[in-house]
């Protein structure tokens, strides 16, 4: 009561009808526009940036809980959000991601072994969330680019909800070894460890995490740990998202990884070729090798004629299904 009477003496209207957190912004905007000094109290908090960029983003996702008052504003902000995802909106995204059901965007995708009769049979089953779905459908105006440093701080929210709210369900129903995609840091969170180490073994056994190669290579040391926690909890790692351009410059058989994701695109497989990319394809050894991304049958011939077994893409997809 209070707090509408002092909003009515300021010249709010309707402030009766408003809920609480819809009347504190109109009385904020009406003393602002009369320039009434607006003093704030509480804690400051310093932190160093950017060492401390991440643990920042997480103690603001731990106690911001979305209040229903505030939907008709987070729906109004989803669709004016405009431009590239960036330090200013990343908190904003991060929280619709948090509040939305994003089980409707878990999808999945087989990796195939080569037959002798010259079928397809499935070998690997990947879980991920289909980020360009879920943000066509919750941010259609926001750009993402899946090589940027904010991209992988909002995969950090999927990676969570994956882990607590999915990873079980998806071993449940498995009959192939499941892979889920997570970021390097996410692997450094205390909770997500316990919950990964507390699986039985069993299912450890049947679980591979795969980590991006830019993601990887962005702290190299912090990766390398990942990559240590993980086998020495029984889980399988997969480097994805590896181009066929880094292969005469990375030594990726120096990692510890039991299969690497190699993309061949349309864009990319005409550098299979390449003396020194083949060169870099044999030091990782081609059993470990899977052609990822597979959009044209060439890949398949020249993957084959190197060694390579394991292919994943719309091809593999197509291929399998008409079988």
């Amino acid at each position: 009561a209070e707090l509408v009477s002092f909003a009515e003496e300021n010249g709010v209207e309707n402030a009766s009808t408003m809920r609480k957190q819809e009347l504190m912004f109109a009385i904020i905007k009406k003393l602002a526009i009369q320039e009434t000094d607006i003093i704030g109290e509480g804690v400051v908090e310093v932190f160093r940036l950017p060492d401390q960029y991440t643990e920042i983003r997480e103690r603001l996702q731990e106690e911001y809980q979305p209040r229903p008052a505030e939907a008709d504003a987070r729906d109004l902000a989803t669709r004016i959000l405009s431009g590239p995802l960036n330090a200013n909106n990343l908190g904003f995204v991060q929280r619709v991601i948090a509040s939305s059901q994003v089980g409707r965007y878990l999808a999945d995708q087989n990796a195939c072994r080569t037959a002798h009769d010259g079928g397809w049979a499935p070998v690997m089953r990947e879980y991920h969330f289909d980020v360009a779905q879920m943000t066509r459908r919750l941010l259609p105006n926001l750009e993402f680019v899946a090589t940027e440093r904010f991209f992988f701080e909002v995969c950090r929210v999927l990676d969570r909800r994956m882990v607590t709210e999915q990873l079980d369900g998806v071993l449940d129903a498995a009959t192939l070894p499941v892979s889920i995609n997570l970021v390097t840091e996410t692997l450094h969170t205390a909770d997500i460890q316990q919950r990964l180490a507390a699986l039985p073994l069993e299912r450890r056994g049947r679980l591979a995490v795969e980590l991006q190669h830019a993601d990887l290579l962005s702290n190299l040391p912090r990766g390398l740990a990942a990559i240590e926690w993980l086998r020495r909890h029984a889980i399988q790692v997969i480097i994805d998202g590896i181009g066929l351009a880094t292969l005469p410059y990375v030594r990726l058989d120096l990692f510890t990884a039991d299969r690497f994701k190699i993309v061949v695109d349309d864009e990319a497989f005409s550098a299979l070729t390449v003396p020194t990319v083949v060169k870099g394809l044999r030091r990782i050894g081609v059993e470990r090798i899977v052609f990822s991304r597979c959009e044209d049958l060439r890949a398949i011939r020249v993957g084959e004629a190197l060694g390579v077994t394991l292919y994943q893409g719309r091809l593999i997809d197509r291929l399998t299904a008409s079988a």
